[in-house]
């Protein structure tokens, strides 16, 4: 009977220290558990916002090319308007035989227009040249997009041109494009994801008569603030008044600088620079 007694309370002691084992392993085994899965959850968690994020990313560039595409197109097609406008009120003086104002008219269109319009009735304007030189004029390259209009054509356009007032409010433009001392503006901006508002404000710039190229992404030399730089100290007040339109326009757009954009003279500095010729510098707007 007593041997009985020892065996059982061995066995029992036994037991207890087997399952006081068991708990404490059970709740370390827990434990390991629940730290795999809080690490899981956390690593889902980033994968998750790290994928949210590059779809916005996504998002944004989409919609910056789209509306980029849309003010190019806007812009393009404001001069597809004027271009064929012009056509259609100088239609018998470009194609005419009357070779003083052929060549006259023939002259600013050539100077006043990108050469993907010109270049469509280029053969037209050949085919109906009266001489050498008017041949030449018209078969040349021509795209002041590029460079600015030749003033004398221009002064001479002008001269013997209709008033603004006699010009239909479609064309009205075109009245600007032909002024001999006509303002250029170079539009430079310094962030990629900036060139849709670069080209809306050519578009507006190009909407208030100036000559405006396609906007150039340029970083060497960039500003910090918004710039528009003249070169000859008689043209400061147009520097002014195309500083105001910029600030307006980045106003439109949401864009808040941490100043008003300066205008800057560098009178000197570019000798060869000519006169009317103004230049804009975008900051990386993303950083304002």
């Amino acid at each position: 009977m007593l041997l009985e007694e020892k065996r059982f309370e061995h066995e029992r002691t036994t037991s207890t220290s087997r399952q006081g084992l068991l708990n404490r392993n059970l709740g370390a085994v827990i434990s390991v558990a629940t730290i795999l899965i809080s690490g899981v959850q956390v690593w889902v968690a980033v994968a998750s916002k790290e994928k949210e994020l590059a779809l916005a990313k996504e998002q944004k560039e989409r919609e910056l090319q789209l509306a980029q595409l849309q003010a190019e197109r806007e812009l393009d097609n404001g001069w597809r308007k004027d271009f064929f406008e012009y056509l259609k009120l100088n239609d018998e003086a470009i194609f005419g035989a009357d070779a003083k104002k052929r060549i006259l008219k023939r002259n600013v269109l050539v100077a006043a227009f990108p050469e993907s319009l010109v270049g469509q009735i280029r053969v037209a304007l050949a085919e109906s040249a009266g001489s050498a030189g008017e041949l030449s004029l018209v078969s040349a390259q021509a795209d002041v997009v590029e460079r600015p209009p030749p003033r004398v054509y221009l002064a001479e356009a002008i001269k013997s041109g209709p008033p603004a007032s006699n010009v239909p409010a479609g064309a009205r433009r075109l009245v600007a494009a032909a002024q001999a001392e006509r303002t250029r503006v170079f539009v430079h901006y310094a962030d990629p994801n900036d060139r849709s508002i670069a080209t809306a404000l050519s578009l507006a710039l190009d909407g208030e008569g100036y000559g405006v190229p396609s906007p150039e992404i340029l970083t060497e030399g960039a500003s910090s603030t918004g710039d528009v730089r003249y070169f000859h100290a008689d043209d400061k007040q147009l520097a002014d008044k195309v500083g105001a339109l910029v600030q307006q326009v980045l106003g439109e757009k949401g864009v808040a600088l941490r100043g008003n954009v300066r205008v800057i003279g560098l009178q000197g500095k570019y000798g060869n620079m000519p006169r009317r010729v103004l230049e804009v510098w975008l900051p990386a707007l993303g950083k304002h």
